[in-house]
């Protein structure tokens, strides 16, 4: 739901429920041997960070509205369908991807639960008591 890897294809927040609204993780591995690292808040993506260890072609599907390339260089993308970016990653290079309202703040941390879904949902497939 979170992150896939397939087709050749990285895909972030792919398919993540409407009540999930904040979300982040770091350093998660693809295909490829790529790290991904990823925050979505108030239900939008924010920013992407993709280090790559072995210098393979990375293709990204993102839900970021004309996204922003940026790292140690100028990196040449191509946008190859809708939502869809290549990007020349060498190995140990990284990039992080961001719209133009996202500052340039790229951290990770720990998310506090959204404290309505426990009310009306249950993760573990149990009714909620109330």
């Amino acid at each position: 739901m979170l992150l896939q890897s397939w087709g050749n294809k990285i895909r972030v927040f792919p398919a993540v429920p409407s009540l999930w609204n904040n979300l982040n993780f770091h350093n998660w591995r693809t295909e490829g041997a790529f790290l991904i690292s990823a925050r979505r808040t108030n239900g939008k993506t924010e920013f992407i960070r993709i280090l790559s260890e072995a210098g393979e072609p990375c293709t990204i599907v993102t839900d970021i509205q004309k996204p922003i390339f940026e790292g140690k260089r100028n990196f040449q993308t191509q946008q190859t369908a809708p939502n869809t970016y290549v990007i020349d990653l060498k190995k140990g290079e990284e990039v992080f991807i961001r719209n133009s309202d996202t500052p340039t703040t790229f951290t990770i941390s720990p998310q506090t639960g959204d404290s309505h879904l426990s009310r009306v949902y249950n993760p573990f497939g149990k009714k909620a008591l109330h």
